[in-house]
């Protein structure tokens, strides 16, 4: 099942009948706004069924949908989102909770595993600010994050961002690859900065160069 919230236009969860049939989707696309993301998921093919909640700005209802009928229905009591947590799955036993370690933010994928220095590299994709209407309503957070667990009382880790509407970074070409170097260019608008932030895929370290513009 996949949810999204699209403020005023509704919060949507779309179920799936597999997981290959929107993953499929997802990857014949490049998403780099909120509202390119709101529109694939308006869009997507292939749902087993979509319930779509209607709550606050004065509505309390829904359209529940398959792919032969669609209905609507009113609810019972106002629907309200709590707290969202992402976990870092280790194995079948263990697992933390990202948000606990003062990762604040979401959308975390794995990039690449040093299981024998026990270093994560973790990639995070999401809009800058879910109410559409507000301050970077359009905007992106990207970055990566470079996590320790090395010792387990004591996880570190280091982000950097490679986009951002808040911090006004915007990544300014594709990702390059040289050997086992990925590379990825931006510029900081504050400052008038180029960056190049060049990740090593096999030790898992991260250099940050800026060259002035």
């Amino acid at each position: 099942m996949v949810g999204y919230d699209a403020g005023a236009m509704g919060l949507t969860l779309v179920n799936f009948n597999h997981d290959s049939i929107w993953e499929k989707q997802l990857d014949t696309i490049n998403i780099r706004s909120y509202w390119q993301e709101m529109e694939f998921w308006g869009n997507a093919k292939g749902f087993n069924e979509k319930f779509t909640l209607f709550s606050g700005y004065g509505r309390d209802d829904g359209v529940w949908e398959n792919a032969n009928k669609k209905l609507n229905f009113k609810l019972n009591s106002p629907f309200r989102l709590g707290l969202e947590f992402e976990w870092l799955v280790l194995n079948e036993t263990d697992s933390i909770n990202l948000f606990a370690l003062g990762l604040n933010e979401t959308g975390f994928s794995i990039e690449k595993v040093n299981f024998e220095t026990s270093k994560y590299l973790l990639k995070f994709s999401h809009s800058s600010n879910p109410n559409v209407m507000g301050r970077c309503g359009g905007g992106i957070e990207l970055g990566f994050i470079l996590l320790d667990l090395s010792d387990r009382k004591k996880p570190t880790f280091k982000k950097i961002k490679v986009e951002s509407c808040y911090d006004n970074l915007w990544q300014s070409e594709e990702t390059e690859k040289k050997g086992n170097i990925q590379i990825h260019k931006y510029l900081n608008n504050d400052d008038s900065t180029f960056y190049q932030l060049h990740i090593n895929m096999d030790n898992l370290t991260f250099k940050e160069i800026g060259i002035k513009n």
